[in-house]
């Protein structure tokens, strides 16, 4: 019976162990370097995406500022009519007819709901960190605290408005309160258009609420003017680091 021998398998030298070693480690420093590429690649494309839904929030903001200041600027030289007609010494016919044709815009409030869905979403995800210029990220966050300043005051607009309501109460009948826009076809009709009262305490009272009211308002709007420019500023910001 023959007998088959097995040839002998020789024995790798070190050197051969050392450059299969070798090509393992470069192999998987490679796929490592690939990965990471890639990731830099999508995190990349991901921070533009960022940048550029939060251009788009801007414009939608300013567009929104520029509404609320139009807007603004007509109800504060109606507020400010009806302030320099309360304070006339003697109040006339024709200053009355003037005063409820203004007094409603003195309960209007035309503020701004800025879009900050995309700040939302870099705070809460935690994306922040792909916003890679440290200019880009402390204009952002400047841009954020300006959102808070605007709310804020905005509060104290809507409080103050609060206040004049509650101070007009007394001061105008109110079968003619909400219908300034119709106080010229009313006197055609012969109404008899007065205030509800002549107190000098009350009207007073209501007339310092106009002041602080203007004040309010006027400082609302300074603060969106400046958020404005804000906007402005990142957006160019923008469109230097990242283009179109």
């Amino acid at each position: 019976m023959e007998v088959h021998h097995h040839p002998e398998v020789g024995k790798k030298s070190f050197k051969e162990y050392l450059l299969e070693g070798l090509m393992i480690f470069i192999a998987v420093t490679m796929g490592f370097f690939a990965e990471s590429i890639r990731e830099t690649i999508h995190e990349h494309h991901l921070e533009r995406d960022y940048i550029k839904s939060f251009t788009e929030d801007l414009k939608i903001d300013t567009a929104r500022i520029n509404t609320a200041l139009s807007r603004d600027a007509y109800i504060l030289r109606k507020v400010d009519t009806l302030f320099a007609r309360m304070l006339q010494v003697n109040i006339t016919k024709s200053d009355i007819i003037t005063i409820y044709k203004c007094q409603r815009y003195a309960m209007n409030q035309e503020d701004v709901h800025f879009s900050d869905r995309t700040y939302t979403q870099l705070k809460s995800t935690g994306d922040s960190r792909l916003i890679r210029s440290n200019e880009v990220s402390n204009a952002i966050q400047d841009y954020e605290a300006g959102m808070r300043d605007c709310t804020d005051q905005d509060a104290f607009y809507g409080a103050e408005i609060d206040r004049i309501a509650d101070a007009s109460k007394p001061v105008f009948l109110t079968r003619y309160w909400t219908t300034g826009y119709k106080i010229d076809s009313l006197v055609a009709r012969g109404e008899d258009i007065r205030l509800a009262t002549r107190d000098f305490a009350l009207l007073n009272n209501y007339t310092n609420e106009l002041g602080i009211f203007e004040s309010v308002l006027e400082a609302y709007m300074h603060y969106l003017r400046t958020q404005k420019k804000s906007a402005v500023s990142l957006m160019d910001l923008f469109q230097k680091e990242y283009g179109d």
